[in-house]
């Protein structure tokens, strides 16, 4: 029998780049490199990039995962007076550096990422990998939390979300705050979701084996 291969790609993106412009390269990304239609996956905060970069342009893009997506209204926050002052201070390289080290140094990485797991149990592998990612390139990463503290990667998403033909599918951890599902299947009511037991905002990382086999039952 022959057996079917899948191709697996993630993306990384300049954490400088707006909105408008990551989900252009998405579809850039998938016309130039993947070259044919294609499935995707997003969690949280990446969710409203596929939602924009599918609404764009429909047709490069066949199922949609979305794992725990952002809520319309979190979507739509923009960047307010101090937004602009923010980024500047976080901008000066000494400054910037160090505040960036403070907040994603492992201690403060496993309190703010506790919250998106049950008990705040967090996997000490997904602490050495977010810590890991976090300063690579000299801390490179830090363009990107300076963008999404600012509120400089929102987008509103509800029109995209009513209007999109895809097939959609969202997973969720049953001890999520889930009131985003109830506001995305009002929206656009063909939208598919499933929970998963004993996971919260994470279950592809607290329940892998059961988020791997909702994500083939809906992609195959």
């Amino acid at each position: 029998n022959d057996t079917a291969t899948t191709e697996i790609y993630t993306l990384e993106f300049v954490g400088s780049v707006r909105m408008c412009i990551r989900d252009r390269l998405i579809n850039d990304f998938v016309l130039n490199v993947i070259r044919s239609k294609t499935d995707v996956v997003a969690t949280a905060d990446s969710t409203p990039i596929v939602i924009m970069a599918a609404f764009n342009n429909h047709a490069l893009f066949n199922k949609i995962i979305l794992v725990s997506p952002l809520s319309v209204e979190d979507a739509l926050k923009g960047p307010d007076n101090l937004s602009g002052i923010r980024r500047h201070i976080l901008n000066v390289p000494v400054i910037g550096t160090s505040v960036y080290n403070i907040l994603f140094n492992r201690p403060s990485l496993r309190k703010l990422l506790s919250k998106n797991f049950i008990d705040g149990r967090i996997p000490a592998d997904y602490i050495n990998a977010c810590h890991e990612n976090a300063h690579l390139g000299d801390a490179s990463a830090k363009y990107l939390f300076i963008s999404t503290e600012c509120n400089f990667t929102t987008v509103t998403i509800s029109k995209a979300l009513s209007e999109l033909d895809n097939c959609i599918y969202m997973i969720n951890g049953m001890h999520n705050n889930n009131d985003v599902i109830d506001e995305y299947i009002h929206i656009n009511p063909a939208i598919e979701n499933v929970m998963i037991q004993d996971a919260k905002k994470l279950p592809q990382v607290e329940q892998p084996a059961e988020f791997v086999r909702q994500a083939e039952i809906f992609l195959n």
